[in-house]
């Protein structure tokens, strides 16, 4: 949903675009300028990776039962086994998100 903001990755878009007519300083730093262009890849990746892991909830992973099949059987009964402290916490990206397992199929 697009309300109005600028994102990271578009921000960085219309710095390096090329211009007709203009000279954008930055096409002439050659290593520095491919230096520039990681960090900010780099810079968007984590921005995007912020967002997952903070609305969960917006993207509804309630509804991924790994984590409650990992602590509990078939009858609904908690595991023996199961630890909670050694599941982790799931954070579930997207399958818009490149890079992800789910992009890749």
């Amino acid at each position: 949903a697009n309300d109005g903001r600028l994102t990271p990755r578009k921000f960085y878009a219309s710095q390096i675009m090329v211009r007709p007519g203009q000279s954008n300083v930055f096409h002439h730093g050659r290593r520095l300028f491919q230096l520039y262009l990681v960090d900010q890849a780099a810079k968007i990746e984590a921005e995007r990776l912020s967002y997952l892991r903070l609305h969960q909830e917006d993207l509804r992973s309630e509804t991924y039962s790994g984590l409650r099949d990992a602590l509990y059987a078939a009858d609904g009964q908690r595991r023996e086994d199961a630890d909670p402290n050694h599941v982790g916490r799931p954070v579930f990206l997207s399958s818009s998100f490149v890079g992800g397992p789910r992009y890749m199929m």
